[in-house]
């Protein structure tokens, strides 16, 4: 595809554009100065030198644009001829209407199509173009007629008629987002959700089909009769991926117009620009409709292209008289008013809190009325809802989004992609129309109609199936026989002519009738009088020759007519005889094609399985003797009953969750020979210890024991030897992004960890599988010191920074087998390594197997997680010093020490490390706390205050994130605090007992300090004697745990362990609407009581893992809205 032709910038105000699009409004022909919505272009072309006729310069100083007449073309007759078509054989007659707009080199008016009387937009330009014009519309032709989405303006058809091209376009009555915008001086926030999510949900169509547009504004947004946002104008419009590429490229054209241009455009160099501009644009057009103008608004095109580099804007303030803009629409927009790498995709702007804290109307509310005046329904304004306007603007979202196709509303209701819905990349379709021979030549010559592909494809399938039925239906009839020459054979127009005594050229002058047309156009010929030839020829007499000849020419006639008839039977004939042959070897090519497929697949299969069998002596040599030691050790605990003081059930008593499986004779390698795996066999996975559902119940039998002893204490635990010194801080998630409606959940860690829990996700069963899925089995994912290499992805000190994974650390993939246990592999990121073209990294190449491929997909996932957590920064949990990759040399010393370590195998595995000790194997949620289960057991649970609690596997010893006493007392009794108490968040590590019991008196007055380092405390407490003792805590510190409502959510941690316990194993919790566990402690409440989501989910729990959704007014957590459950919402 040719790309666009970079234009010389203009110093002064830039003019309108040759390819402006014409505007669906009425011509306003008022010179505005400086107009801050009035769309500029800044590929404008350089104007003539002004000669004699010009207009005076003076004009052009009082802000009068100058004429570009000439690049217009004529105005149009009272009626324009479409040429006939397939679907049109007569050919279509449109009458003329008024003017909707002008734009550099187009007029735009209202066509009526005479026979149905609809109503069509008519954009109408030269037929005759310079050469780099024509490069130009051919592409507009090409993107807008394949783009079909309830947002975009439709494409119908092109043609060429009396010198000019007509564009056959959907006509938007109710003009542009800048007519309403300018007229109003700004939108209510409502309407601003509403056609901020029509136009992401065509952003993301677009982009999906490897189009970025290039030059949205609000003057390119049409309202159509239902006043629903439509993009147009894809003059500028340009494929980000190609055929030839094969992957995404970066364009370099300095385009678009300077109020809604993003910076990296404006960069010279190779750099270029992506998709991303387009998410620029938007935050433009939301800013502009908040405010009524643009941000960066100037009053020279230097000034706008340097307040958009350094971000400098400015939102009205309602003290200096400006309107008063929400915290969440003011932070929307600037989440898209950044670093290219740095703006979220449309799904993730819908999510925003914006388009929750406050009212979503519905499609019915926005009317035309609003062009003019802004809405009257109070729920336009309203600061706070009720619980009835919260449960219809979550059903007013939700329908919206499934109706846009953006959201995670739309990705959870989305049906798994088929052939008949998938999206089709444009330079596919491109490459098709090529090939079919239907690429427009510009200028269309006057007697083709240029449709789009798609409706081409359409009838091209009908014609085959109505000619093969045709052909069939021929072909299994006789021939009719002598009685057939009794009726009349069909007739040339001639010979009818003729049999009448007409002449017959009769018909050869004037006008083409009706009939000649249909029967040019391939329609059926119209049928023949039904009386026999005899009665309508002249009677045969011996003395009139002329009657002699003429029944003689009308017997041949006949002749000719049967003829012609028999030669045609024979034609059709043998051509049902060549659609069925040609059937026939189509059909035998597909069969050896399966049949080599499947002959392939089995033989791959095959040699896995040996290589698999030939393999099992090298598990058993790979398993050390502490494995062998651990598995006979759970083996005799099998058999033995639980201690007598252990306060759980037995095991033999505890109840199990219907539909859990027995893991008696269960194990790893069974169950992944039964179930699709991320693991080939050949692969050797190693299984993790203690991972199997029983066991992972024993120990929580035994956390739930230690846990009600602590509560029953009434004392701090007594420091020994062994307890005299904290145990190493483990290591905690300090940010994350719950996706669980549909993967799972990903997550950073203090150390610089990035991974994702996901869960039971379709997968394909073969690389020819034909689209046939199976579900592969809950899996977790972690790659150390991925944060790092994330942030470093623009230092060009940074050899790997454009690969998709750090190449220094090992890949490590944990999947879950229910009964089965958990099993590990570690992965040599070099696997994964993709090549680097001119700074842009290539996609990840399709796996050479299935089993690569899947890891491929959890590779692509993972990078969508740690992408999303990046951008939006990490929570300030204070962090162990950890290794940091300052210089390039540094990579390579780590990478020659990967390299010595890594002994790679023919799969491209490493040697097992042991187990990750953070790894995150387990996540639930209960409305708003989240707990996480790490790889050694030890467990983290967020609380809604900020505050955190880790304990170990045991439960004996506990680290509690709390807030400063003064903001925790003040959060529980107001619902708020200062951000500042954040900041002055610190750790407290000692035994549960011992926190607990903080505050009560003990027998020792020896004190270690007042050092706010409790650990540090603990410690020098239990080096000042050997003696048993229970430590001294600073009176600084002793009230903390109650200010932060310690004691209770410990009690809250219990009872979620004794629910586990109870319903037989991990995660087995209550989901029913009355019984389900809540936190009603302390929260921040906000003052506009808006609702927040509270979700009740598990990934990676005993039995398989749900989803339940609901709304809660943080004022009242007790009270819980509406489920809205995942399975409802596809149904």
């Amino acid at each position: 595809m040719p790309e666009r032709v970079r234009a010389p910038l203009s110093s002064s105000v830039p003019r309108v554009a040759p390819h402006l699009q014409p505007q669906h409004h009425a011509v306003n022909t008022d010179p505005v100065k400086n107009d801050a919505l009035l769309p500029r272009s800044a590929n404008a072309q350089r104007m003539p030198q002004p000669t004699a006729a010009d207009p005076p310069p003076k004009a052009r100083q009082n802000g009068l644009k100058p004429s570009t007449n000439k690049e217009h073309p004529p105005p149009p007759p009272p009626q324009v001829l479409e040429p006939p078509s397939t679907g049109s054989p007569d050919g279509l007659v449109y009458q003329v209407g008024k003017m909707l707009g002008k734009g550099g080199f187009a007029l735009c008016y209202v066509g009526h199509q005479m026979d149905t009387k609809q109503r069509y937009a008519l954009k109408v330009v030269r037929s005759k173009m310079p050469a780099k014009m024509e490069q130009k519309f051919q592409t507009e032709l090409q993107i807008h007629s394949k783009m079909k989405h309830r947002n975009i303006v439709n494409f119908l058809r092109a043609f060429s008629f009396d010198n000019s091209t007509y564009l056959v376009l959907e006509l938007c009555s109710n003009g542009s987002l800048m007519d309403m915008v300018r007229r109003r001086k700004g939108l209510t926030e409502p309407e601003v959700r509403f056609y901020s999510l029509q136009i992401s949900g065509a952003i993301k169509y677009m982009h999906s089909k490897g189009i970025i547009h290039r030059d949205l504004k609000m003057g390119n947004i049409f309202l159509d009769s239902r006043m629903n946002a439509k993009i147009g104008d894809f003059g500028l419009a340009a494929l980000v991926v190609t055929g030839t590429d094969m992957h995404t490229i970066r364009r370099t054209t300095l385009c678009g117009t300077p109020n809604y241009i993003a910076p990296e455009i404006l960069e010279k160099g190779k750099k270029g620009h992506d998709h991303m501009v387009d998410i620029w644009s938007l935050g433009i057009i939301m800013f502009a409709m908040l405010t009524s103008k643009p941000p960066f608004q100037s009053a020279t095109t230097d000034e706008i292209y340097r307040r958009a580099r350094e971000r400098d804007y400015e939102w009205p303030s309602p003290e200096n008289g400006g309107k008063s803009i929400s915290p969440e629409a003011q932070d929307v927009v600037a989440t898209m008013l950044t670093d290219a790498d740095l703006r979220p995709e449309p799904d993730v702007i819908i999510d925003h809190p914006f388009f929750r804290a406050g009212y979503m109307p519905m499609s019915s509310e926005i009317t035309s009325r609003l062009r003019e005046l802004p809405p009257e329904a109070p729920e336009f304004y309203i600061k706070e809802m009720t619980i009835a306007q919260q449960q219809q603007t979550i059903e007013n979202f939700r329908t919206l989004c499934i109706e846009c196709s953006v959201g995670s509303w739309s990705n959870a209701t989305q049906d798994p992609p088929t052939k008949a819905n998938r999206v089709v990349q444009v330079w596919k379709e491109m490459a098709a129309e090529e090939k079919a021979g239907l690429t427009p030549m510009i200028p269309l010559a006057e007697d083709v109609v240029y449709r789009p592909y798609e409706e081409w494809q359409r009838e091209q399938r009908a014609q085959e199936r109505a000619a093969q039925k045709a052909a069939e239906r021929r072909a299994n009839t006789s021939i009719t026989g002598r009685n057939g020459m009794l009726r009349q054979p069909p007739q040339s127009f001639a010979a009818q002519q003729r049999a009448q005594n007409k002449p017959s050229g009769s018909s050869t002058t004037g006008f083409t009738t009706a009939q000649t047309m249909a029967i040019a156009s391939g329609a059926t010929e119209p049928e023949p009088p039904t009386e026999p030839l005899l009665k309508v020829r002249p009677r045969r007499e011996r003395d009139h020759p002329s009657a002699a000849s003429s029944a003689s020419s009308s017997a041949r006639e006949v002749r000719e007519a049967r003829e012609a008839r028999e030669a045609r039977e024979l034609r059709d004939l043998r051509e049902a005889k060549e659609l069925r042959d040609a059937r026939e070897v189509r059909e035998a090519r597909e069969l050896r094609d399966a049949r080599e497929y499947r002959e392939a697949r089995e033989h791959r299969e095959a040699r896995e399985y040996r290589e698999a069998r030939e393999h099992r002596e090298t598990r058993d040599a790979l398993e050390t003797r502490e494995h062998r030691e651990l598995r006979k050790s759970r083996k005799s605990q099998e058999n033995m009953a639980p201690s007598t003081g252990s306060a759980a059930p037995s095991s033999s008593s505890r109840p199990r969750r219907s539909g859990a499986k027995s893991r008696s004779g269960t194990s790893s390698a069974s169950t992944s020979s039964t179930t699709p795996s991320l693991f080939s066999p050949a692969e050797l996975p190693i299984p993790v210890p203690d991972s199997e559902p029983d066991a992972v119940l024993l120990r929580l039998e035994r956390l739930q024991a230690e846990l009600e002893r602590a509560l029953n204490a009434r004392s701090m635990a007594i420091v020994t030897s062994k307890t005299a010194v904290a145990p190493p801080t483990p290591e905690i998630v300090v940010k994350w992004v719950d996706y669980t409606n549909k993967f799972g959940l990903g997550y950073i860690l203090n150390n610089g960890s990035v991974g994702c829990v996901l869960r039971a996700i379709p997968t394909t069963t073969s690389l020819d599988s034909n689209g046939e899925t199976a579900m592969l089995p809950p899996a977790c994912m972690m790659i150390p010191d991925a944060e790092q290499h994330m942030l470093r992805r623009t230092d060009a000190t940074y050899k790997d920074r454009l690969q998709h994974v750090p190449m220094t650390e090992p890949i490590h993939l944990v999947e879950n087998h229910g009964e089965g246990g958990l099993t590990r592999l570690a992965i040599d990121p070099r696997t994964f390594r993709v090549p680097v073209i001119d700074g842009v990294a290539s996609k990840l190449e399709p796996g050479r197997d299935v089993y690569h491929h899947r890891k491929r997909e959890r590779i692509i996932l993972w990078r969508k997680f740690a992408n999303y957590m990046i951008t939006y920064g990490r929570d300030d949990v204070p962090a162990p010093p950890t290794s940091s990759l300052p210089s390039d040399a540094t990579d390579e010393a780590l990478s020659e020490a990967l390299n010595h370590k890594l002994s790679l195998t023919r799969m491209q595995t490493i040697p097992p490390p042991p187990p990750p000790a953070d790894l995150v194997t387990f996540y639930q949620r209960f409305g708003d706390v989240g707990c996480w289960v790490f790889g050694d057991g030890h467990l983290q649970f967020n609380f809604p205050d900020h505050t955190k609690i880790v304990l170990d596997a045991s439960g004996v010893w506990c680290h509690f994130w709390h807030l400063p006493q003064h903001a925790a007392e003040k959060l529980r009794e107001s619902g708020s605090m200062h951000e500042e108490a954040l900041d002055e968040r610190s750790m407290l590590s000692y035994p549960l007992q011992t926190l607990l019991n903080f505050n009560k008196p003990q027998v020792s007055a020896r004190r270690t300090g007042t050092s706010s380092s409790s650990s540090s405390s603990s410690s020098s407490a239990g080096a000042s004697s050997s003696s048993r003792r229970r430590p001294d805590i600073p009176a600084e510190l002793q009230d903390i745990p109650e200010a932060n409502d310690f004691r209770r959510k410990i009690e809250f941690i219990r009872n979620i362990v004794r629910e586990w316990v109870v319903n037989g194993g991990l995660g087995n919790s209550s989901f029913d609407r009355h019984t389900r566990l809540r936190w009603l402690g302390a929260r921040e409440i906000n003052q506009q009581g808006t609702l927040l989501k509270h979700v009740w989910v598990t990934v990676g729990a005993r039995g398989g893992d749900r989803r339940v959704m609901t709304f809660v007014d943080p004022r009242r957590p007790g009270e819980i809205g509406e489920d809205i459950d995942e399975e409802r919402r596809k149904r």
